[in-house]
């Protein structure tokens, strides 16, 4: 986890136990948030001892992008472990996901799903002995890899900015010799596009690798985990 999350995370547990403490001083259970912090303090100290082992496995991002296929079956099992914590509260995340407003058991919920969350990660990738920072790049390149495999199924085999490309070219064409201030303006945005699409493209062999291994990346997707590092 990166250390702004971290931080982030910090800032969340201090606030969340200072609302906590001012409730207890209306109600009477200033026992509770007293043992609720040292819960959420210990649980933390145990978390980033599991991290710091984790980390101590060197990672150093490949130049070429490329991801490696016993590091992605690892990839895997560490997210199997996390999906399983996952799946047991889905009917939580899909019950808060449903309200227009939370309630206080529904942060105390979810502040105890998210530490649950992050222990057996910590502990998955411990024992795999993936760096998080390894973690990090496996999902931001199997998350680039699923778009660019479904752009080259749609396109011929085309990467993202070649099929980009080619469709600014048939823009082009459209607009010779308009005037038109508006089709400039659209024209201009696509350029900017194509520019940027360069850094969706990926190395032919994980969109190879991703398709060997799809069916078991998609079983374990976890929509939203990543907002939260996770």
């Amino acid at each position: 986890m990166s250390k702004g999350a971290k931080i982030a995370i910090g800032c969340f547990v201090v606030l969340f136990m200072g609302g906590v403490a001012v409730i207890a001083g209306f109600g009477g259970l200033l026992w509770w948030g007293k043992g609720k912090l040292q819960q959420v303090t210990k649980n933390e100290e145990n978390i980033q001892a599991l991290q710091r082992k984790a980390n101590a496995a060197p990672f150093t991002r490949p130049a070429d992008g490329v991801i490696s296929e016993d590091r992605l079956v690892k990839f895997i099992d560490v997210r199997k472990r996390v999906f399983s914590v996952y799946e047991k509260h889905r009917a939580t995340f899909e019950a808060a996901s449903q309200k227009k407003q939370a309630d206080f058991s529904d942060v105390t919920n979810a502040l105890g799903v998210i530490n649950e969350i992050r222990t057996v990660q910590a502990q998955a990738l411990a024992d795999a002995g993936m760096n998080t920072d390894e973690y990090a790049f496996m999902v931001e390149s199997i998350y680039k890899t699923a778009w660019a495999a479904e752009v080259a199924d749609s396109h011929d085999g085309k990467s993202v900015s070649e099929t980009t490309g080619a469709a600014l070219g048939q823009v082009q064409k459209q607009l010779e010799g308009s005037s038109n201030p508006e089709a400039a303006a659209a024209l201009e945005q696509l350029r900017s596009a194509a520019e940027q699409a360069t850094a969706l493209d990926v190395p032919k062999a994980n969109i190879e690798l991703f398709k060997r291994h799809e069916d078991e990346i998609k079983k374990y997707a976890m929509a939203g985990l990543e907002m939260v590092g996770l």
